[in-house]
């Protein structure tokens, strides 16, 4: 879309594609945090083990990791998204123009 400032077609699906590439990539991402913090609980033997700070720092900032995407993405970021892209899926003709034009 910057390369071809005047494309139509670069910008539907500059405006598009993320609606789905979006939910995608922030589910991908609270999972493999998911799993990395149920494996950063375990001991050499499989079981939990709680100790450690370093230990507890890796919980919280995968912790926080889990919230920003599960919480902050979908009631912040997804809507604004929304605002963008469904009017050129929908074929809206009053669509918003970009302050270039």
């Amino acid at each position: 879309m910057y390369l071809l400032p005047k494309s139509e077609a670069a910008r539907r699906i500059r405006l598009v594609v993320p609606l789905v590439t979006f939910p995608v990539g922030c589910a991908a991402e609270a999972y493999g945090a998911y799993v990395a913090m149920v494996e950063t609980l375990k001991d050499e033997s499989g079981a939990l083990a709680l100790t450690g700070s370093y230990h507890w720092v890796k919980v919280v900032l995968l912790g926080m990791v889990l919230l920003i995407n599960g919480l902050l993405g979908p009631t912040m970021a997804y809507p604004a998204l929304l605002k963008k892209g469904m009017p050129v899926l929908l074929g809206k003709s009053g669509e918003k123009r970009t302050k270039r034009e």
